[in-house]
């Protein structure tokens, strides 16, 4: 996907320059781009983000700085036009054109829209976090330091705007409850000592809607991350696979083999406003969590371009019915993590195979698998890789190709592995 992108990214330039030379605006990107006069100018700052989070996730996924480099110019404009519609006594962001663009909660509503200042704001603050980190990147330490420091700013001025010490929520206007708390949990605006209550306030609002998301495109993007990411995995995967109004899995038993433009579109009742789209990519963003929650494929922390990788699917209950097998595609080659319950009990056994775990790391990676033993200790456990004890009395069992060391952890043993395919089993005694 690089030379997609890359290109969609001088596209990105191209569109910022033609408005400069035609004097429409210093920095600015429209909403559309390649550019055709279509679209809101200066685009919607949840659009437009596109551009310096793009950029970023290039590098990130890459490790390829020449693409930061190229655009730090252009970025830094954008950013800078986007800090001129600052209000500069709230320190928030304003301007917005669609807000959480066609929202369950706001469903019927012509274009399924509202403006909301959260989200702007939201999307400032994150741009500013990008260009601190891209801008030491590339050795400009001054603006690195500068925008870190706008950027904890904002995020003080988001909190004192948005959070209702009464009720303990995130609020603004129309907006929907969910998205409000996951974009605030997403941001680290919430005080540490509130966190807990923020997180509990979010899941009772997902309760109270029946365990459905009330979301739009950019709530229901940072949902079922952030839901996961504060203990809430099964939640969050209740969530993913209702199979009533609204959630992808109504549109499944609407016969759809796409994604859809609206929640409320179907085969026989066309979506409200014309909002018809039948292949639209906006609320595809459960994708990626099903690969990094569900199957558990992330690239390590502070490591860029898959030279480091975490293996760690967020399930918490095994069972008969729940099993996956991804693979994802990088420039090093195909990371695979496949995992399911295994009971082949019998007599002759010691001990009994509950779990199994496959994973495949390319070339030139360094790899964490997290293998998972749930209710069971991992004092008791025995872990095999392609049938050799790899852990057992708890402890790492040396010697195998490949598996570099291995550590108890909660729930979970954890193996520091080289480029290669494993087969991991967990046994329980038999008795």
């Amino acid at each position: 996907m690089a030379a997609l992108y890359t290109k969609w990214m001088l596209d990105m330039r191209d569109s910022q320059l033609h408005l400069n030379a035609t004097k429409m605006s210093n920095g600015a990107i429209p909403d559309c781009v390649p550019y055709y006069n279509h679209g809101g100018l200066p685009g919607d700052p949840a659009w437009t983000i596109a551009y310096p989070i793009i950029t970023y996730w290039i590098y990130q996924y890459y490790s390829d700085t020449r693409i930061v480099q190229q655009h730090y110019e252009g970025i830094k404009a954008h950013l800078d036009n986007t800090r001129m519609l600052v209000n500069n006594k709230t320190g928030l962001l304003t301007y917005s054109r669609y807000g959480d663009w066609c929202a369950a909660a706001v469903a019927g509503q012509v274009g399924c829209s509202y403006t909301s200042s959260l989200v702007s704001t939201f999307y400032l603050i994150l741009e500013l976090d990008i260009m601190s980190e891209m801008a030491s990147l590339v050795g400009h330490t001054t603006d690195s330091e500068r925008y870190s420091a706008e950027a904890s700013e904002r995020r003080l001025d988001f909190h004192t705007a948005f959070y209702n010490t009464t009720t303990m929520v995130y609020e603004d206007g129309k907006l929907s409850l969910e998205t409000a708390q996951a974009l605030a949990l997403q941001l680290g605006a919430v005080p540490q000592p509130d966190v807990a209550t923020v997180v509990g306030n979010l899941v009772k609002v997902i309760h109270e809607r029946k365990d459905h998301l009330d979301t739009g495109i950019i709530g229901t993007k940072y949902l079922l991350p952030v839901l996961t990411r504060y203990g809430e995995f099964d939640l969050a995967l209740t969530v993913a696979t209702q199979t009533t109004l609204p959630g992808w899995g109504w549109w499944v038993t609407q016969d759809a083999t796409t994604l859809w433009e609206s929640w409320f579109a179907s085969e026989f009742n066309p979506a409200p406003h014309g909002m018809q789209s039948r292949n639209h990519i906006m609320f595809g963003s459960q994708g990626p969590w099903y690969y990094q929650a569900i199957a558990g494929i992330n690239r390590a922390v502070n490591s860029t371009g898959w030279e480091r990788l975490t293996i760690c699917p967020r399930i918490t209950k095994l069972t008969d019915t729940l099993g996956v097998d991804a693979t994802v595609g990088t420039h090093r080659g195909p990371i695979r993590s496949a995992w399911g319950a295994m009971i082949k009990e019998t007599e002759a056994m010691p001990v009994v195979p509950v779990f199994w775990h496959s994973a495949s790391i390319p070339v030139g990676t360094l790899a964490e698998v997290h293998v998972l033993t749930f209710e069971w200790s991992e004092q008791t456990v025995t872990i095999q890789e392609s049938g050799r004890s790899v852990w057992s009395n708890g402890k790492f069992q040396p010697g195998q190709a490949g598996i570099l060391d291995g550590k108890a952890g909660k729930g979970e043993v954890v193996f520091d592995v080289g480029s290669g395919v494993y087969d991991f089993q967990v046994m329980i005694p038999r008795f």
